[in-house]
């Protein structure tokens, strides 16, 4: 027969295959801009108007006010002695003017109180007509402001942040789960058992 040798690497590779695990990124980060509310209604702006008192007799001390077009001033017959007055428009003359009351004029009286509403701006004076020479004053009425004063506050709109959530996939999914690696070393190789000297033996038929 015929001997032949069988050859084995004397130093196989000892490497393991490398493992492959996917990373994780995000397919659709957010890339939303806060969003905003639309602004809400600003308040509602009108000018306010108040009613002015004026304390009415022989003490005229605060008789001369000033006023804004739209409010009123209401004459109040509360000082002592109570005697009679009452409240003319207008400059005194004698005779009498046409121009005196042409405003306003209250009854004569010694009690009460009269009220009289300014809508137009202007200078207006008055008189107690029994005691014209003392009893006097003056309603400056100024124009009423027809738009909001500058701090009045506006509508600005408001940001609301976006709530979009992202969704996740490996970043390289393989194509097929197969390790890949290679030898640290090439392997020799020898034979497994070679004889260490050979002879035919012979035996007679």
């Amino acid at each position: 027969t015929t001997w032949a040798p069988t050859w084995a690497p004397t130093d196989a590779p000892t490497d393991a295959p490398t493992t492959w695990a996917p990373t994780w990124a995000p397919t659709d980060a957010p890339t939303d801009t806060p969003t905003t509310e639309a602004p809400t209604a600003a308040p509602t702006w009108a000018p306010t108007y108040q009613n002015h008192a004026i304390s009415w007799g022989y003490n005229v001390s605060g008789a001369s006010i000033t006023i804004t077009a739209g409010e009123s001033v209401t004459w109040f017959w509360d000082q002592l002695p109570a005697i009679d007055h009452n409240v003319v428009s207008g400059v005194w003359h004698s005779p009498p003017a046409a121009s005196e009351g042409a405003e306003f004029e209250s009854l004569l009286q010694s009690s009460g109180n009269f009220t009289h509403t300014f809508t137009q701006a202007g200078t207006f004076p008055y008189f107690c007509r029994p005691h014209y020479v003392f009893m006097i004053g003056t309603i400056t009425v100024i124009s009423a402001p027809t738009s909001a004063p500058t701090d009045w506050p506006t509508a600005s709109p408001t940001a609301v942040p976006s709530t979009s959530t992202p969704t996740w996939s490996p970043s390289m999914p393989p194509t097929t789960l197969m390790p890949t690696w290679s030898p640290s070393a090439d392997p020799t190789y020898a034979p497994t058992d070679a004889p260490t000297t050979w002879a035919p033996t012979w035996t007679p038929t």
